[in-house]
């Protein structure tokens, strides 16, 4: 082969051998990034999947306590009523003490 050949050959072949490794290292370094950010997001996820779970039990307690207190004013009322109608005031009244 002549001289020159190899004289133009030679730097073409290192130039684009350091090219190729360049992009090579880029393209890793951006998977590796691509695949952090993924991972990321999946345990942001679990954890506003915890959150959302954990809320929904609150909320189901607060309507059980809802529910058990509006039994208890139900009571309570049927009580006050029944202590203020005019049967049972008769009788208090009619009864000797």
């Amino acid at each position: 082969m002549p001289p020159e050949i190899i004289e133009f050959i030679a730097p073409l072949t290192i130039i684009t051998t350091i090219g190729t490794m360049f992009l090579i290292g880029m393209k890793m370094r951006l998977s590796a990034k691509t695949n952090l950010q993924q991972a990321s997001k999946g345990e942001e996820l679990d954890r506003l999947t915890d959150a959302v779970e954990g809320l929904t039990e609150e909320i189901r307690m607060l309507r059980d306590d809802y529910g058990e207190l509006h039994d208890r004013v139900d009571f309570a009322e049927r009580l006050l009523a029944r202590a203020n109608s005019p049967d049972e005031a008769r009788e208090r009244v009619s009864t000797p003490t």
